[in-house]
């Protein structure tokens, strides 16, 4: 069966597969109106490809601006890169620089230290050798050496100033050989070793070394590196208290003021070598002898003299005697 309006065979269910027409649409009179609702058919095609291409043509604009607007977002986004590479590269050139400025002033650092390290060491040696001689010195001219060896032990060590200290002692300088006994009784700079202590101590309390001899006798008293024999340190703490040494002076006092130590009780044997310690200034005996006149041990019971006495040993900070003031004012 042939199409009423361009003859082509039907197919697709009575559909004209040219013009689109059907059978069931319209039919036609005569020819006349087959062209006419062909033109009009046509024309309604042609608008509708038309309009069709314009939105096509519009799409593909559409994508071709942005293909073209991504386009140079790329192109600008590889000029951003290279000017970064560019950047990195300069500030890796410049962070090799510097690496390299720091790694020569690092080397020169490390060749002025080593100098600085060997005149240092070379001014060290001088140091210690001046420091020994100095001590030396003290030691053969009898200058009371204790002051001196801590200062200079301080500065060198113990080991260059023990043994300067050993050269004077076995020249036989009384200080050196006392204080000598008094590191090996200490153990300070030497291992301890109270028989070492007892025969520096021996050597330099024979030559009437007040010091020594306090020192010997509380060897003896104690019972370090000798037998314990209270006899021979009282007989040592005399020595050293007649002389004036006034730890020797209080430390009699207090053997006397309480016995049992080679000794009987004796208040006024305490009495009296406790004012002899006072009188220098000793405030272990200030106190002491405060007490006496408090409780009127040896003395006539006197408050007034305690108070004196407690007071001289509370101004260098003597707690026992600062408690003891406190005390006679809540009881008066």
């Amino acid at each position: 069966m042939s199409c009423q309006v361009c003859g082509n065979v039907y197919v697709n269910n009575g559909k004209c597969s040219r013009c689109g027409f059907e059978d069931n649409d319209i039919l036609f009179l005569n020819q006349e109106q087959a062209r006419c609702w062909m033109e009009q058919h046509v024309a309604g095609l042609r608008e509708e490809w038309v309009a069709k291409q314009r939105e096509e043509d519009e799409k593909r604009r559409r994508e071709t601006e942005e293909a073209e607007q991504r386009l140079k977002k790329l192109k600008e986004e590889i000029v951003a890169v290279e000017c970064l590479k560019e950047k990195r590269r300069e500030e890796v050139e410049e962070a090799e620089q510097r690496l390299e400025k720091l790694r020569n002033e690092i080397t020169e650092k490390e060749r002025r230290l080593q100098a600085l390290n060997e005149e240092s060491n070379t001014v060290a040696n001088n140091e210690q050798e001046n420091y020994v001689t100095v001590l030396r010195d003290a030691l053969s001219n009898d200058i009371k050496c204790a002051q001196v060896f801590i200062g200079i032990k301080n500065k060198i060590g113990y080991e260059k100033a023990i043994e300067a200290l050993h050269e004077a002692a076995e020249w036989g300088n009384a200080n050196a050989q006392g204080n000598l006994g008094w590191m090996y009784r200490n153990g300070n700079g030497v291992s301890q070793d109270y028989a070492q202590a007892v025969a520096w101590f021996r050597k330099a309390a024979d030559q009437g070394y007040a010091v020594a001899q306090y020192n010997l006798g509380f060897m003896y008293q104690k019972g370090y590196g000798v037998s314990q024999d209270y006899a021979q340190a009282v007989a040592w703490f005399r020595k050293a208290a007649d002389q004036g040494y006034d730890e020797a002076q209080y430390n009699l006092g207090f053997i006397y003021q309480n016995g049992g130590v080679g000794v009987f009780r004796d208040y006024t044997q305490a009495i009296a070598w406790f004012r002899k310690a006072a009188e220098q200034g000793y405030d272990e005996a200030q106190y002491n002898l405060g007490f006496m006149y408090e409780n009127g041990h040896g003395v006539t019971k006197d408050i007034k003299q305690a108070v004196e006495w407690y007071r001289k040993a509370a101004t260098q900070e003597h707690r026992r005697a600062e408690n003891a003031l406190w005390n006679l004012r809540d009881n008066s």
